[in-house]
């Protein structure tokens, strides 16, 4: 037990003089739930779970991306707003694509020459 309490310890210790503030952690928790959802999702197709159900987990990813949006949009990388996207329009949440499609465009004149990382893209390509 004292091994992991002082295991603990250097580990918030290490996250605060990093400079990570509570912000940038939630919307690293939050951008992780999301890809995780997101994903699940995904292989959800490939098993024998019902239209609503998949609805119900991408539901979920979405409102995940938002919070981590919320909580420090400079977590996003492109792939990211990729998988956001791609959760979002799969639940037809227009305003939250909105915010992501005008996200992108900012993002991407900032980072013009980034691309999405291969083998990162959302699940099922970029298409769809």
């Amino acid at each position: 037990m004292k091994k992991y309490f002082f295991s603990f310890i250097i580990f918030f210790t290490a996250i605060v003089l990093a400079g990570c503030s509570k912000q940038f952690l939630t919307a690293k928790y939050c951008l992780f739930r999301a890809e995780d959802l997101n994903f699940k999702g995904y292989m959800a197709q490939y098993k024998d779970i019902s239209r609503e159900k998949r609805l119900a987990i991408y539901r979920k990813s979405c409102d995940y991306f938002l919070k981590a949006y919320q909580a420090d949009k400079k977590v996003f990388d492109r792939t990211r707003i990729y998988f956001a996207t791609d959760s979002c329009t799969r639940v037809e949440d227009s305003k939250a694509i909105t915010l992501f499609d005008s996200f992108e465009a900012e993002y991407m004149k900032t980072h013009p020459d980034e691309e999405v990382r291969y083998g990162e893209g959302p699940p099922g390509g970029l298409e769809g």
